[in-house]
């Protein structure tokens, strides 16, 4: 149903979600609202897998967070390549310590309104579903 709203005529999104109304417009398709009743693929939403008394948040965001990690990893480098280099990396380390304590007051601002968007695991920072590439390694 919000959808519908996003994609009306007198809609006016946030500049994010501007950016995804302009990425789907080569596309043509019909926003229709359906509710969950009468919605076929709402049933896989609302699936909830049983994991042997394991929660699925528990372990499921941090194995998410490490294969996101692997497969936004580029060819030419290793994972191990990424993760000793990131060690070195002044600022990494930096912005692995505010992570962890939640605290980007001693970041700059672009890092700071950046803040929801890191996570890391195993030595590895990702910004969303992107790997933060240390900076000996981007060349």
């Amino acid at each position: 149903q919000p959808l519908e709203r996003i994609y009306a005529r007198n809609s006016k999104p946030s500049a994010r979600i501007e950016r995804w109304v302009l990425r789907l417009q080569p596309y043509t398709f019909r926003v229709i609202y359906r509710p969950g009743k009468t919605n076929i693929a709402d049933a896989l939403s609302r699936l909830i897998p049983k994991n042997e008394g394991k929660s699925v948040q528990a372990g499921g965001v941090e194995d998410y967070v490490y294969w996101v990690a692997n497969q936004s990893l580029p060819i030419a480098i290793t994972l191990e390549e990424v993760r000793q280099a990131a060690k070195e990396d002044l600022y990494l380390n930096k912005l692995k310590q505010a992570i962890e304590g939640n605290d980007f007051t001693k970041m700059d601002k672009t890092t700071q309104a950046l803040k929801d968007e890191f996570t890391y695991t195993d030595d590895i920072i990702l910004r969303g579903a992107r790997l933060v590439v240390p900076e000996d390694l981007r060349k």
